[in-house]
């Protein structure tokens, strides 16, 4: 069973297995609100996104398209609402995550910013200082109650809809979820993120192919040890998750479909989302060299960057003296764009060396290969 945290649109029969686990805490939840969330979801009034960890639910959030609020509704800003996590399935990013995926669907849709509102009283002081923390501050038109302003002397009932309103801008924001689309797979290739497990196949692989890597990788100086490869899984699959607004990178690790044993490695690094363009690069496991193994996974990721990522540029940078590499670009027909002189080190001897920026702006004339992503 995956252990993994998912997200997954209400669906139908997702309601039948959120309303108990409500009941169960004490929340009474009603069956026709969430057949009222799915019909404005069909109907593109709001999105509700379901967490789901290892296959059971655990909390879910809504993003309302045409706000209820009136200052969110004026300014058109998209408004969060009703998030919910189950309290044992609490402090494990889980709200996070659904704010983040609400963000994402928001700034794809074309808005500048996203607002969302927050009780007052003692047992909404996670929320807020979680919305804080993402870097949402007070919309500067104070309390509200039932979404009517409060004035000065008035007396109002303290109760959940007791609420202060915070805004987020996107334009600026440095981390927004990422929600695209993977694995790819090629006739005899699966290429995926890192997962939490890969470390110990990335490490053995690495420490048998080490005398290659060291003559040309910048990070293979050193054999890194089994703790270091884990590290690196961890980071890169964190990647994943949340889109970075600078110098992005997206490991991904490829793999053989007869044999799942692991091949080697490429993805993208220096993503600008703003151009957006980025580079590719790629290293295979030295039992899968000279198999065509990386012209097909490379195929796979140039086709994937300019359909899937909708870049604009993606570019290959190699030492000039690594002869297998560069074959690869060529074979694909990458231009030869410039040669950078003395601007990157051999990790084996210390010494000075050229770097070959090969690049390619669309699809034309890419020999022609089976690729499909989910």
């Amino acid at each position: 069973m995956n252990d993994k945290l998912s997200l997954f649109l209400l669906q139908q029969n997702d309601i039948d297995e959120i309303i108990p686990a409500f009941k169960a805490i004490g929340w009474h939840k009603p069956k026709n609100l969430y057949d009222m969330y799915l019909s404005e979801q069909s109907r593109n009034i709001r999105l509700v996104y379901v967490a789901k960890k290892e296959g059971r639910f655990c909390g879910y959030v809504t993003l309302k398209w045409e706000s209820g609020y009136p200052h969110f509704r004026q300014n058109r800003t998209p408004e969060i609402c009703d998030l919910n996590v189950l309290p044992d399935y609490r402090r494990q990013g889980i709200a996070t995550r659904l704010i983040k995926k609400c963000e994402f669907h928001a700034l794809k849709n074309g808005y500048a910013a996203i607002g969302i509102g927050v009780g007052l009283t003692a047992d909404y002081g996670d929320a807020q200082k979680l919305y804080v923390n993402l870097g949402y501050i007070p919309d500067g038109n104070g309390l509200h109650s039932h979404q009517q302003p409060v004035p000065y002397n008035h007396q109002i009932m303290v109760d959940d809809e007791l609420i202060l309103y915070f805004k987020k801008s996107l334009l600026n924001a440095d981390e927004i979820e990422l929600d695209i689309p993977v694995p790819i797979e090629t006739p005899r290739l699966i290429l995926r993120p890192p997962q939490i497990g890969d470390g110990k196949k990335l490490n053995e692989a690495i420490l048998e192919s080490f005398e290659t890597l060291n003559k040309f990788m910048l990070w293979a100086k050193d054999r890194p040890a089994l703790e270091e490869s884990e590290d690196v899984v961890r980071r890169e699959s964190s990647n994943w998750i949340y889109r970075k607004k600078h110098d992005d990178e997206l490991m991904i690790m490829i793999f053989s479909k007869n044999t799942n044993d692991f091949v080697g490695a490429t993805g993208f690094h220096h993503v600008d989302w703003d151009v957006p363009c980025a580079e590719t690069g790629y290293w295979i496991r030295r039992k899968y060299a000279g198999q065509g193994y990386m012209t097909e996974a490379v195929n796979a990721v140039t086709r994937y960057a300019f359909e899937a990522l909708r870049l604009k540029r993606l570019a290959i940078t190699c030492d000039v003296d690594n002869e297998r590499s560069k074959k690869v670009p060529e074979r694909l027909g990458y231009r030869l764009e410039s040669r950078m002189k003395f601007n990157r080190i051999k990790p084996a001897t210390g010494m000075a060396s050229d770097t070959l920026v090969y690049v390619r702006n669309d699809l034309n004339d890419l020999p022609d290969l089976k690729v499909t992503w989910i």
